[in-house]
């Protein structure tokens, strides 16, 4: 009798956690609208990347080059139009927002912000894009155009709605197209922000 009473105690014990792991697990995994994934009191924590840290298209290689955080013309003379490329990634994975659900999808971002310079006849253009998760089929969201923008540059946006973002269903991306009609102009991406 001694010897079951230990053993029946730790298999009512194992079942009592196999149990309340269960229903954390099915807490974890329903789908929660947006307005409850935003924490109250705090705003969405925003996406952000400097210009010089997207993927350079191949046809832009020969031409491109950095300056600190920025992505513009190299030292060289082409008018070719420069394309890069920054995945957007969900900075909100992991947050708690309501002390139970491990990820935010739906962060809730309205804006897109991008900065750059685009002095004379030159542009910096900025399309920010949905993707299909399995075909690869992508929509346009929105875009940003600075044009006759001086150096050092400003920020412009453009705005959506907040349920925009559904990062369980599909997959993102900025691209980013420099172009210039004369050498002497100098187009830069700065930075780019989606709150």
């Amino acid at each position: 009798m001694t010897l079951f009473r230990p053993l029946s105690s730790k298999l009512f014990l194992a079942a009592l956690t196999t149990t309340a792991v269960g229903l954390l697990a099915w807490t974890w995994i329903q789908a929660t609208p947006v307005a409850a994934q935003i924490v109250p009191g705090f705003p969405p924590a925003p996406w952000t990347a400097v210009g010089s840290s997207g993927s350079v298209d191949e046809s832009s290689i020969p031409f491109f080059g950095f300056t600190n955080a920025s992505a513009g013309y190299g030292f060289n003379a082409s008018t070719a139009p420069l394309e890069f490329r920054y995945n957007v990634v969900n900075v909100q994975h992991f947050l708690s927002a309501t002390g139970g659900i491990p990820n935010v999808t739906n962060p809730g971002w309205t804006i897109m912000e991008f900065g750059a310079q685009a002095p004379l006849t030159s542009l910096a253009e900025a399309y920010l894009y949905r993707v299909n998760r399995c075909t690869g089929q992508q929509v346009l969201i929105c875009q940003v155009r600075h044009s006759n923008q001086p150096a050092p540059g400003v920020c412009r946006t453009c705005q959506f709605p907040n349920t925009t973002f559904n990062f369980t269903s599909f997959l993102y991306y900025v691209r980013v197209v420099l172009d210039r009609n004369t050498p002497g102009e100098a187009p830069m991406a700065h930075t780019l922000r989606i709150y």
